[in-house]
C-alpha cells in the first residue's frame, strides 16, 4: 500500500467517523429544540397555574407579582439556589404554584439584581423534584401560605437551547465531512484499480547452459 493511499484510507475515516460524530450532535440538537422550544413562549402566571405548561419549556413568564421573602437552599453547607415564590399580578394570594430560581447567583443580593427593572422573567420551566426539599424550606419562610400540589421553577439562568446557534453549522459541516470521506473512499478504489492495471507482465525466459 503507498503513503497516498493510506492518506486516502486515513481521510476516508476521518470524513465518516466526523459526519457520524456530527450527525449524533445534530440529533441532541433537535431534541434539545423540541424539548425546549427555538423561541421562550409568552404565558402569564395566572395562565400558567389555570391551564399548566404541556408544550416546549422555554417561556416568558409575564404578569407576576414577586412574593416578600426568597428562600436559600444550602442543605450540604454551601448556598445552591435562590428560590422566589411568584403569583398572579393584581389577584388575591393564591397558593404557591411557581417559584423562579436561580443557582448562578452567588449572594442574595446578586440574585435581588436579577430581579429589578424586569417586565418579564425568561427561563426553563421544570417540574420541582419530590425529594429537594423544596415545599418543607417554602412552608418555613411562607407559614399558612398553601402550597400547590405541584410547584414548577422557572429556571431564570436558562438563556435557550444549549448549541442552538450552531444548527445551521453543525449541519453543513456533517454533509462537509460526509462528501469528503466518500470522496476519499473513492480515490483510495481508483488508486487500487490504476495499480493493478499498471503492474508489469513478467515472461518467463529460460537460463542458458
Amino acid at each position: 500500500m503507498t503513503s497516498s493511499q493510506k492518506t486516502l484510507i486515513a481521510g476516508c475515516l476521518i470524513g465518516l467517523v466526523g459526519s457520524g460524530v456530527a450527525v449524533g450532535f445534530a440529533r441532541y440538537q433537535q431534541q434539545s429544540l423540541d424539548f425546549y422550544g427555538s423561541q421562550p413562549q409568552a404565558m402569564s402566571v395566572a395562565t400558567l397555574i389555570e391551564q399548566g405548561h404541556h408544550g416546549p419549556r422555554w417561556i416568558e413568564l409575564t404578569n407576576w407579582q414577586l412574593g416578600p421573602r426568597a428562600v436559600v437552599s444550602d442543605e450540604r453547607g454551601r448556598i445552591e439556589a435562590f428560590r422566589l415564590p411568584v403569583f398572579p399580578r393584581g389577584q388575591t394570594p393564591t397558593p404557591i404554584h411557581v417559584v423562579l430560581r436561580s443557582t448562578k447567583s452567588r449572594n442574595l443580593d446578586d440574585f435581588s439584581l436579577r430581579l429589578v427593572s424586569r417586565e418579564t422573567f425568561r427561563g426553563a420551566l421544570l417540574d420541582a423534584g419530590p425529594g429537594d426539599g423544596l415545599r418543607k424550606q417554602l412552608a418555613a419562610a411562607y407559614p399558612g401560605q398553601p402550597l400547590a400540589d405541584q410547584i414548577c421553577e422557572l429556571d431564570i439562568d436558562f438563556g435557550g437551547p444549549p448549541f442552538a446557534r450552531w444548527s445551521s453549522t453543525v449541519q453543513s459541516a456533517s454533509a462537509g465531512l460526509l462528501l469528503f470521506g466518500i470522496i476519499c473512499m473513492l480515490g483510495f478504489i481508483g488508486s487500487s484499480f490504476a495499480r493493478k492495471d499498471d503492474l508489469p507482465v513478467l515472461e518467463s525466459v529460460p537460463s542458458g547452459r
